[in-house]
């Protein structure tokens, strides 16, 4: 008689052990005389091999699980396909900008075209790469004297004639075909497809889903694992390429955060549009260049904890600036752009305060700013990032709204900390430890526009470290005002800096 009671199952038990203990205890219960110890029992065996495909097909299925959320996934290729669904284009490689100063000592005046590459070589963890630059427009440097020009690190691949040949189109929809470069500059790519007569261009969009099936346009994908692709419409969504026709591509590659140096760094002049080597030589003895200051900007791709938050941020704003978080969602997604801050006094009119993207670590003095020897002026980066700005936000503000992009304020903090270390430990080293956990905490890229800092933080944060037996803020103020404690509240355009010489 077949038993009424239904076998129980564990749905909790998904590993190999858990797995293998709960067979092994239901084959006994059908067949008690079995002996279920040895392990050379072909049952055994058998128990075990169930045991072992359960705890792969339990691992898949929690990584199927936790790759279709956003919150959850790991891979990046995942993060980047679930942020594009939501309407977010994650930030890919940023170039760093900066000016260079040629110095003529020839007796007659020289002009170097737009495009002249120039190189820096540098040092990184041990190794020497070369930074290529490309200036950004033609300069004549007169006799016996200098002139300064603009640079943007990176070089153009565009190879002979109309491009780089990526493929053949084979008219279906959704087409991809691979640029054959890393580190890939998106807004850089443009597109030409060759009908057998003429080289026709395609324009370069964020989604191709707000546009006709008729228009000739494209996107640029990166798939997670550093190739980025040139994606076609389906028809509805864009036009598809005809069949047989050729795709040709030319772009710009850069090195990201590599590619910010410090002062006369670049020093050589590495090739000359309409020169030969052999000319550029000759060049070389009378000309020289060098960067008087930093060249700052340069980015990696956005990183998963970053687009999980932006990306949620512009579902929010679904592609639209409507409210104020609007307008500070949609400036997040424009590479280089790392914090904003939307303020508006008058109705319809809105001031968008925005500040550069920096790593951990690798803020200067004032993200944006260089000192021209008698004040701070923006960098070519920041304005090329306010202009960049306005150009995304703009055309998706209501009919009638108005908005300026804005510079950055930056306050810097002053503060004294008097602490009391265990007897175990050196007070150099708690000091040392105590001062870089601060400055970490505040590190210009975790902190924001109209940032709140705290006594009680800084005590709650230092106390964390478990070093000290006690924890006083003595002094907490703006830079420039009287010595005090305070709690510091940053207006909705500021963000506050906290440098290493202003902690003791």
């Amino acid at each position: 008689m077949a038993d009424p009671i239904p076998p129980q199952i564990d749905y909790t038990s998904r590993d190999y052990a858990s797995i293998r203990a709960d067979l092994l205890n239901r084959v006994s219960l059908s067949v008690p005389d079995w002996d279920s110890t040895d392990p050379n029992d072909f049952g055994v065996v058998l128990v075990e091999a169930f045991a072992h495909l359960g705890d792969l097909q339990s691992y898949y299925i929690d990584r199927a699980a936790n790759e279709s959320a956003l919150a959850t996934a790991t891979r990046r290729s995942s993060v980047l396909a679930l942020s594009r669904d939501l309407g977010y284009e994650p930030a890919g490689w940023v170039p760093s900008r900066g000016e260079v100063t040629f110095t003529n000592t020839d007796v007659s005046d020289k002009t170097l075209p737009a495009g002249t590459i120039l190189v820096a070589s540098v040092n990184k963890d041990g190794y020497v790469i070369e930074v290529p630059f490309e200036t950004s427009y033609s300069v004549t440097v007169p006799a016996a004297d200098s002139a300064t020009v603009a640079v943007v690190q990176g070089e153009t691949l565009s190879g002979e004639g109309e491009g780089v040949s990526v493929g053949v189109s084979a008219g279906s929809a959704n087409a991809l075909f691979r640029i054959p470069t890393t580190n890939i500059i998106k807004d850089t790519v443009t597109v030409k497809v060759f009908d057998g007569i003429n080289y026709l261009p395609w324009t370069q969009v964020q989604r191709l889903q707000d546009y006709a099936g008729t228009d000739k346009v494209f996107a640029v994908v990166d798939d997670g694992y550093g190739s980025s692709y040139i994606r076609f419409g389906d028809g509805a969504g864009g036009q598809i390429p005809t069949n047989g026709h050729t795709v040709y591509v030319t772009y710009r590659s850069c090195l990201g955060s590599n590619g910010n140096l410090f002062t006369n760094t670049v020093t050589e002049i590495s090739a000359v549009p309409g020169l030969s080597p052999a000319l550029v030589a000759v060049l070389m003895g009378t000309m020289t260049v060098t960067n008087t200051e930093i060249i700052t900007g340069g980015a990696d791709p956005e990183d998963l904890a970053s687009i999980r938050t932006n990306a949620a941020q512009a579902y929010r704003a679904n592609n639209r600036a409507v409210t104020l978080e609007d307008f500070q969602a949609l400036a997040l997604q424009v590479p280089g752009c790392g914090k904003a801050s939307a303020q508006s006094v008058i109705p319809g009119a809105v001031t968008l305060t925005v500040a550069p993207s920096r790593n951990f670590g690798g803020a200067e003095d004032r993200p944006g700013y260089t000192w021209d020897g008698a004040a701070w002026v923006t960098t070519v980066e920041y304005e090329t990032l306010k202009s960049s700005v306005y150009d995304f936000v703009s055309p998706k503000m209501l009919a009638g709204t108005t908005m300026a992009v804005s510079d950055a304020v930056y306050e810097f903090v002053v503060t004294t900390i008097d602490v009391v270390a265990l007897p175990s430990l050196s007070n150099t080293s708690v000091a040392t430890t105590v001062k870089n956990a601060l400055l970490e905490r505040l590190d210009y890229s975790l902190v924001g526009f109209g940032t709140t800092i705290s006594p009680s933080g800084i005590q709650a944060l230092v106390s964390s470290l478990g070093i000290t037996t006690s924890v006083t803020v003595s002094v907490l103020k703006k830079s420039g005002d009287p010595d005090a404690v305070n709690t510091l509240l940053a207006a909705d355009d500021t963000i506050f800096l906290v440098l290493g010489a202003n902690v003791t």
